[in-house]
């Protein structure tokens, strides 16, 4: 996940790490890696919580 106003936002995992970029609107948010948009979530302004795309998570952590 990466933070922006103390909300949390997934990533692709094999992202950990790495530098991205963050593009907001009153609506969404959109991280980018190296040019391409990794991520986009519904903007939350739920302070501490976490949104998270299952598809971001290794299968180790998928529930089955």
């Amino acid at each position: 996940h990466i933070e922006f106003d103390k909300h949390y936002y997934s990533v692709p995992h094999h992202l950990i790490k790495e530098q991205v970029e963050v593009q907001v609107s009153s609506t969404f948010v959109s991280i980018y890696a190296y040019g391409n948009r990794v991520s986009y979530h519904p903007r939350s302004y739920a302070q501490g919580a976490h949104s998270t795309l299952t598809e971001h998570m290794p299968d180790s952590h998928r529930a089955i």
